[in-house]
């Protein structure tokens, strides 16, 4: 069936070689915009576009995974600060304290794993030793004293009630303390500090 040019469905392009346009020096862009340019060389992205774009892909990933990492590391720093100054301030308040704080666990070891230096003071005695020895205290408690001492760890103390202890200490002296015990407990209910 014979097909006429003139009809208006068919819509007519004028296509250039690409070679033949460089061989007459005519710049692409200076042609019309409806015009086809037949055998133009691919670009270096139209030619690695299937390497290209993995790699873009792996690049732009990294560098937001960058992004995210140095944020991450400022947002440690930042709170390994500020733990470290509320560390700080609690080892001032805690070493000026009159009173003796600590913090004595029974597991995964039993002993101390706090006592403020306020314990030479009152009782004359060093931390240090205490740490590696928690028997040392018991020893100067008063018969009376040690077996309120010993029921904290055997859950038959009332730990809303202050005591007193009496201790014998190693230079004579006899003194009276009292105490408040703040219990600690696992998910569990069972005591493991105080």
């Amino acid at each position: 069936i014979p097909v006429s040019l003139l009809d208006s469905d068919i819509n007519l392009n004028t296509i250039f070689s690409y070679e033949q346009l460089e061989r007459y020096n005519i710049n692409p862009e200076t042609l019309p915009d409806k015009v086809i340019i037949a055998n133009r060389p691919l670009t270096y992205f139209e030619k690695y576009r299937r390497v290209l774009v993995p790699y873009v892909i792996l690049i732009v990933s990294l560098l937001i995974f960058s992004v995210i990492l140095l944020i991450s590391i400022k947002k440690r720093k930042r709170i390994s600060r500020e733990l470290q100054k509320s560390e700080e301030r609690f080892r001032l308040l805690t070493s000026n304290a009159k009173d003796i704080i600590f913090r004595f666990d029974f597991f995964p070891k039993e002993g101390f794993s706090y006592i403020s230096p306020s314990i030479k003071t009152i009782l004359g005695f060093e931390p240090e030793p205490i740490y590696n020895d928690h028997t040392i205290l018991a020893k100067y408690l008063h018969p009376d004293s040690l077996n309120i001492f010993f029921s904290l760890s055997d859950g038959s103390f009332d730990f809303s009630k202050n005591i007193e202890l009496q201790w014998l200490l190693p230079d004579g002296k006899t003194i009276w303390t009292e105490e408040k015990y703040q219990p600690i407990y696992d998910e569990n209910k069972k005591l493991i500090a105080f």
